[in-house]
């Protein structure tokens, strides 16, 4: 595939990373962008994009790239959960798994507003991810407790937790 082609050389011939503020310059001209400015803009999910010699990227990817000189075997993950972070201490290369346990939120369709919480039986129960498995935290009078008993799990069972 023609997106696995980039190199690192190509990538730092055509753009400037800064490690600290994980922003990307324009070294030449590309198109209407001029050099010196800004490169990439954001999808609808909030991830910054870069187009290199007409391919586009996530630039967590090209930041990787840029610095380790390699794209990631895995997924990148950015550890503080703000997709737009794109400093390379805030990436780390991680299975899916391991990405997928550093959610910081719960999805659109959770009625308890809270990620781990969910009613069950008149109760709220807590449950989490560990590994691909489901493992039951407990039933709780209330989401706030349901919630605590599932942030205190989350620190004690997912590496690098930041809730």
């Amino acid at each position: 595939m023609k997106r696995d082609k980039l190199t690192a050389e190509r990538l730092r011939q055509v753009l400037s990373y800064d490690p600290l503020t994980g922003l990307f310059e324009r070294i030449i001209k590309h198109h209407l962008s001029f050099t010196g400015r800004f490169a990439g803009s954001f999808d609808q999910k909030g991830y910054l994009h870069v187009r290199v010699d007409g391919i586009q990227y996530r630039a967590h990817r090209l930041a990787w790239l840029y610095c380790y000189g390699d794209f990631p075997k895995g997924e990148i993950d950015h550890i503080d959960g703000d997709k737009t972070n794109n400093t390379i201490g805030n990436l780390r290369d991680v299975t899916s798994l391991t990405n997928s346990e550093n959610r910081k939120s719960a999805h659109r369709n959770n009625r308890a507003g809270t990620l781990g919480v969910g009613s069950f039986g008149g109760k709220w129960r807590a449950r989490i991810m560990v590994k691909g498995r489901a493992i039951q935290i407990g039933t709780f009078e209330s989401p706030e407790a349901a919630r605590t008993a599932y942030v205190q799990a989350k620190r004690r069972l997912h590496a690098g937790c930041t809730l």
